[in-house]
């Protein structure tokens, strides 16, 4: 990783005064070749003190906690923003389009807050004044980055600035529904559980393993559609365990069952009537046992 202009000559700057230079889907500490991507930062540091170490192996957060820096305000501001002014940002039930995170926060009248270090607490705190160079970066032999290249002396300033620019993205931190740990929200993923191990599981799954049965055996108790469709389901299954039904006859049903199935889930969801609903549910029974 090369060094250019005043990289050079700036080796006398003191420790907290860090290099961090943001690409397009992370960023640099420094001169470590390995990149960060946008919120991993703020996802373990709001799981510090929590008894996760994870924050002890990011560079960036160790070293202003190396300092004795307070991250306890940090934590609580980001928390609430991310967990209580703004519940929605995540969910997308099917079928609905797909929005930014930008739209979801103007939508949800936070905009506002977006504009400070300290995301609306307090009037008297504003952005980080942060001055921005430019520079190459090379990635390897075939791969050069264009990145910007900011220096930070306080941790809150980097943490608001590494959210920002993942909410650009679609990179955001987001607590677990199983076990309340944070994880890093990935571009184009929406999950509402973590891929760490479950807390309590004996057979070593994950909380995303242990939250999709979950939600699944929910749907199932809750929804007359799904329970149809599990009950036809078990019945094929169990053809080809006993040897009447060949694998590739059940595959070709379960992937026409699926599809009136979720057809039929959007025509339960339009009618009103308890009539019409019933009359829906006993159709897609007569229907997946014609397949």
């Amino acid at each position: 990783m090369g060094v250019l202009g005043k990289d050079l000559f700036d080796i006398d700057r003191p420790r907290t005064h860090v290099k961090v230079q943001f690409g397009m889907d992370g960023y640099w500490v420094e001169d470590d070749p390995s990149m960060i991507p946008y919120g991993a930062a703020l996802t373990v540091l709001l799981n510090y003190g929590s008894g996760d170490t994870a924050a002890l192996h990011n560079r960036i957060v160790r070293l202003y906690l190396s300092v004795g820096e307070d991250v306890t305000a940090i934590r609580e501001r980001y928390a609430w923003f991310l967990e209580d002014a703004f519940p929605r940002v995540f969910e997308k039930k099917k079928g609905q389009r797909k929005k930014t995170l930008a739209q979801q926060i103007y939508e949800s009248g936070l905009d506002a807050l977006v504009s400070g270090v300290s995301l609306g607490k307090s009037p008297e705190v504003d952005a980080p004044q942060v001055n921005i160079q430019y520079a190459v970066l090379e990635i390897d032999e075939d791969h050069h980055e264009l990145v910007e290249k900011l220096y930070f002396d306080r941790l809150a300033d980097f943490v608001y600035v590494e959210l920002m620019r993942g909410l650009q993205r679609g990179f955001v931190p987001k607590r677990c529904a199983n076990c309340g740990r944070w994880f890093l929200q990935t571009p184009g993923a929406s999950y509402n559980y973590c891929d760490q191990p479950a807390p309590n599981s004996e057979d070593g799954k994950t909380c995303r393993e242990v939250g999709s049965t979950k939600s699944f055996r929910a749907k199932v108790l809750n929804h007359p559609v799904w329970a149809i469709h599990q009950r036809a389901y078990k019945k094929y299954f169990a053809r080809t365990k006993k040897g009447t039904m060949s694998k590739a006859d059940f595959l070709a049903w379960e992937m026409e069952s699926e599809r009136l199935r979720d057809e039929v889930l959007t025509e339960y969801d339009r009618v009103r009537t308890e009539e019409d609903k019933a009359a829906i549910v006993e159709r897609l029974q007569e229907e997946l046992n014609q397949i």
